[in-house]
């Protein structure tokens, strides 16, 4: 990923972090760390009744909260399908060069809700995702959209983006990649089961592997321990009947 920003980001003034929501909790630190990203949607879900804010002043840690804010979840897991979502950008080589692939995760279900696939990576890249996930998803109340410090997230444009189309930023603390852990499982998947080895002549030939593995196998095929060996599609018709 490009270097972060050398000044804080102004326009960041909310940060949920697994250590945060510890803190919030009354969670041991020390067993957040453990339990990772990965746990994030069952401690809101099990707490459910209000998330606290927290402000930020540089990219590495929150402050103590501002105020709570009261959810009204109706019911809870409805509320984390569109509450709760990681975004991240990874790079696959063809012939051609890099084609870069960001990708909207949604935290509840694992489903990929927005992808965008070029040969470049600047704002634009990971727009298009956000602006496929909002489109599929069409949410109703503040989004919460985490990243780890790649320049792009924290860039004016992106959190312009995020603020008129009702996306809370968080960002994972420097140095640390397991803040933005959830990412990882999929794009490990993707490149263990359908790039590595391959060659590919042309970014288009790449971008078609990757879109039938993304929305033909990886969202309705695929099963996913977390989900008790459901597909993110499977999960989602099972909790909320569609």
């Amino acid at each position: 990923m490009p270097p972060a920003p050398t000044q804080p980001m102004t326009a960041l003034r909310l940060l949920l972090t697994v250590a945060a929501i510890a803190r919030v909790l009354s969670i041991p630190a020390h067993a957040a760390d453990k339990a990772g990203a990965k746990d994030f949607p069952a401690i809101t879900r099990f707490k459910g009744a209000e998330i606290v804010e927290y402000q930020a002043t540089d990219f590495d840690e929150a402050v103590l909260p501002v105020k709570p804010v009261p959810l009204n979840p109706p019911p809870a897991t409805s509320l984390l399908r569109v509450e709760g979502k990681v975004t991240d950008i990874t790079y696959v080589p063809t012939d051609e060069g890099w084609l870069y692939v960001a990708v909207v995760i949604d935290l509840y279900s694992r489903a990929v809700v927005g992808w965008s696939m070029q040969g470049h990576i600047r704002t634009e890249l990971v727009l298009d995702a956000m602006l496929m996930a909002k489109w599929r998803r069409q949410p109703k109340q503040t989004v919460v959209i985490h990243s780890d410090q790649g320049s792009q997230f924290g860039s004016d444009d992106f959190n312009r983006w995020c603020k008129e189309n009702n996306f809370m930023t968080s960002m994972s603390r420097r140095g640390n990649c397991y803040d933005n852990a959830a990412m990882e499982p999929f794009f490990s998947s993707l490149k263990k089961e359908k790039t590595r080895g391959k060659v590919y002549n042309t970014r288009e030939e790449l971008k078609a592997e990757i879109f039938e593995y993304i929305e033909v196998f990886y969202n309705r095929v695929r099963r996913h321990s977390y989900l008790n060996y459901l597909s993110p599609v499977q999960f989602e018709q099972q909790q909320f009947g569609h």
